[in-house]
């Protein structure tokens, strides 16, 4: 390079520099244009079979319709751990972190180091996750046969409901126990039904008064003569917000006898109302972030997605990633003392 022309060359670079550092939006690609042709993955943290699979498969044929782009949207099963692989192939970045991949897991992974106290073996942490929202809450209710003294859920107060359950650490067993502590109600524990379906017999049969749980979805699946023939009682829902379908249901945590019990109870629910998360990478670009949670809230309002899952026994609310958010944080934000309480019921 002849001296005369460095002057030159060394102020084309300067410019060069300068722009870039000015101005990398003008480099960067919108998300449509990102997202042509490219593969979306919606990843399952289980093995094919359940409502997880179902649901992402379900999100997988409609999401496309809303992501910029129109890419092809496809699922796959990355099972292990009861999901907690996937969770932790995200959050160390074993997955691709473009905002091509999305994945669906387990509220209890969600919540698990935090009710039991147990570190786990694998690093996974909520806080520092990207939420994405999911299709619907777990709505459980608890229920008296219709011959039971017991008609409405301050009744638990003054009279016994003998429920069944499979083991000392069932959910029916962890919920009569939080309910009993929080709220003074009465439960006397039937041990030994192997299935909820055998539950349901032991009440037809009258051996038992009633259950402290059941999802609302199979209930009005696989029980929906009861329903209809008002075989039983409605007396709680589970949750921090009503389910729309159950308005007059009043929520298990307004029975709390004092404000640290009400927190108890709510932390313990929490894991109900984030029904089915689905999260992605934490450095996923803002952007492409943005509209992946745009796409997911579009098509939890898609009446063809809603017809389809609930062809299938699905219900779909939706679950907004602000509020999955805030539901996650403000439990991991509870007092200690209140954790150290929760882990006694928790199952």
């Amino acid at each position: 390079v002849c001296s005369s022309d460095l002057p030159a060359l060394r102020a084309s670079a300067f410019a060069l520099g300068l722009i870039a550092a000015l101005s990398p939006p003008a480099f960067a690609q919108p998300p449509e244009e990102f997202y042509k042709g490219k593969t979306f993955i919606v990843a399952i943290g289980f093995a094919p079979g359940g409502s997880h699979a179902l649901n992402a498969r379900i999100i997988a044929r409609h999401l496309g319709k809303y992501l910029p782009g129109k890419p092809n949207v496809i699922t796959q099963n990355i099972p292990g751990a009861g999901s907690l692989k996937l969770a932790s192939d995200i959050f160390e970045g074993r997955v691709p972190t473009d905002g091509t991949f999305i994945g669906a897991i387990n509220r209890s992974v969600v919540f698990d180091e935090l009710l039991t106290g147990k570190a786990r073996e694998v690093k996974f942490d909520p806080l520092k996750i990207n939420w994405m929202g999911g299709p619907d809450t777990i709505t459980s209710v608890g229920v008296a046969w219709h011959t039971s003294k017991v008609k409405k859920a301050e009744d638990l107060r003054t009279h016994e409901l003998i429920i069944g359950t499979s083991a000392d650490a069932s959910a029916g067993t962890a919920i009569a126990k939080l309910l009993a502590g929080t709220a003074g109600f009465k439960f006397k524990l039937i041990n030994g039904y192997p299935s909820g379906s055998e539950t349901d017999l032991g009440m037809e049969r009258g051996e038992l008064d009633g259950r402290s749980t059941i999802p609302w979805g199979a209930l009005k699946g696989r029980n929906a003569g009861w329903l209809k023939e008002k075989k039983i009682v409605l007396l709680y829902q589970s949750g921090l917000e009503k389910n729309p379908e159950l308005p007059d249901v009043p929520l298990a945590i307004d029975f709390s006898r004092t404000p640290d019990d009400r927190k108890v109870a709510e932390l313990f629910f929490a894991a109900e109302d984030v029904g089915y998360p689905y999260l992605a990478p934490p450095t996923v670009p803002a952007d492409r972030l943005a509209a992946i949670r745009d796409a997911m809230a579009k098509a939890f309002k898609d009446p063809e997605l809603i017809a389809e899952a609930q062809k299938q026994g699905l219900d779909v609310t939706g679950v907004s990633w602000q509020r999955m958010t805030k539901v996650i944080q403000d439990a991991y934000g509870a007092p200690e003392a209140i954790r150290k309480q929760i882990g006694r019921a928790h199952v």
